[in-house]
């Protein structure tokens, strides 16, 4: 069901992005070898829409796909808008604990073979840049030892629907190369062996690849 509403958003949400916000979508190159599960780590978060807008960035009904993403809890809560999240595959996160305890729903989805959507940030942007980005991604990648794709979002901040209708926008998703942890000496740890000095070079490896193509 969750693959089918993907694709079925995905056959809405391209062509409106390709004749409305002039969208181009680089480096598909990089996800050839990608295979779940993948901590996707994605930036820059302007909108709510944002995981569709990324989603509609992968190739049609591709293997990788769908994302599930970390959800702020409050949404997940609300009668009808948490319903439809989680029919996407959404999954809670409450804000305010440490990152090993805010990760932990998101380390059982990797293990069972899912990839985790998480925007760097931990909220929405209010200028349209990357600010203080969160060692969720780099934390899970450490502990797990799965990759992280890191995705570059522009052309998002200030999307609405005047700018919409009259294609003002031109949002661009780069896919950056895959980070293997291994293969910077990163070794699958479990708790209470990493180390916050290697969270905080992956996060910013991390933000350094999603920099390259603000």
């Amino acid at each position: 069901m969750r693959k089918f509403l993907w694709n079925l958003t995905w056959l809405i949400m391209r062509p409106a992005l390709v004749i409305f916000c002039h969208f181009q979508v680089k480096g598909t190159e990089n996800l050839k070898d990608l295979k779940k599960p993948f901590i996707a780590a994605i930036a820059t978060h302007a909108t709510y829409i944002d995981g569709y807008i990324v989603g509609a960035g992968f190739d049609f009904n591709t293997e990788v796909f769908p994302l599930r993403y970390m959800t702020v809890e409050r949404y997940i809560k609300m009668p009808i808008l948490g319903t439809i999240l989680k029919t996407y595959g959404a999954f809670p996160v409450r804000l305010g604990l440490g990152v090993e305890s805010g990760t932990e729903l998101a380390h059982t989805l990797l293990k069972k073979g899912d990839a985790i959507g998480m925007f760097i940030e931990g909220k929405l942007s209010k200028d349209g840049n990357n600010n203080h980005p969160k060692p969720g991604a780099a934390y899970l990648s450490i502990k797990s030892g799965f990759p992280v794709l890191p995705i570059s979002l522009t052309g998002n901040f200030g999307f609405n629907l005047s700018s919409f209708i009259f294609r003002k926008k031109y949002v661009t998703i780069t896919f950056n190369k895959p980070i293997y942890p291994r293969e910077l000496g990163f070794s699958y740890k479990e708790n209470p062996g990493i180390k916050e000095d290697e969270v905080d070079q992956l996060t910013q490896l991390i933000m350094a690849k999603i920099k390259e193509n603000l």
